[in-house]
């Protein structure tokens, strides 16, 4: 349970905090590249994000839920550095083949002509996503990807509902037409 490994966190237990990042270091780097776009960007924030959780592990409330407390906590650490950060990556880099994608197991019950279509697909949607404007592929990915109601994303952006709404649906606006210009 969450909660043991984080007392055992706050009083010192460093095998306590390998464990806590073992579990959860995936998921932490899988939706900080979901909102990044970035392989390099995304490590940046799991170390960052790692780093901000021990140095304020006293402050954490063990009985509030590690991971929706994590979405909250990576977005607005995604959202500072962007924030602070001038530089700007091209497409050609974020799309590159050697990134760390983390993608589902290949379903065994499928033939391969359609494993190939279900890898292009998302393939397609990652790129898309990618080319919306930040505002929208952080409401996006939160809402559809990371499946957190408009109420938590409103909570996490520091937004109105009624803002969050409008975010999500302009960019799925802006999906869509990105996503036709695909053949999926």
């Amino acid at each position: 349970m969450d909660s043991d490994l984080i007392l055992r966190i706050k009083s010192g237990d460093q095998n306590a905090f390998r464990d806590l990042y073992n579990k959860y270091s995936s998921f932490i780097y899988t939706l900080s590249y979901r909102l990044s776009g970035s392989a390099e960007e995304a490590k940046d924030l799991v170390q960052e994000f790692f780093i901000k959780f021990y140095n304020n592990v006293d402050k954490f409330d063990i009985n509030y839920p590690f991971i929706p407390w994590s979405k909250r906590v990576l977005t607005n650490l995604y959202i500072d550095k962007k924030r602070t950060k001038k530089e700007f990556t091209s497409f050609e880099d974020l799309t590159s083949e050697d990134d760390e994608r983390s993608f589902d197991p290949i379903d065994g019950s499928l033939l391969p002509e359609e494993v190939i279509i279900r890898y292009e697909n998302k393939e397609a949607v990652e790129r898309a996503l990618l080319k919306l404007p930040e505002i929208y592929r952080v409401a996006i990915v939160l809402f559809y990807q990371e499946e957190l109601s408009i109420k938590e994303i409103s909570n996490i952006l520091s937004i109105d509902e009624g803002t969050v709404k409008m975010r999500i649906s302009r960019g799925r606006k802006r999906l869509y037409k990105e996503l036709s210009t695909y053949e999926l």
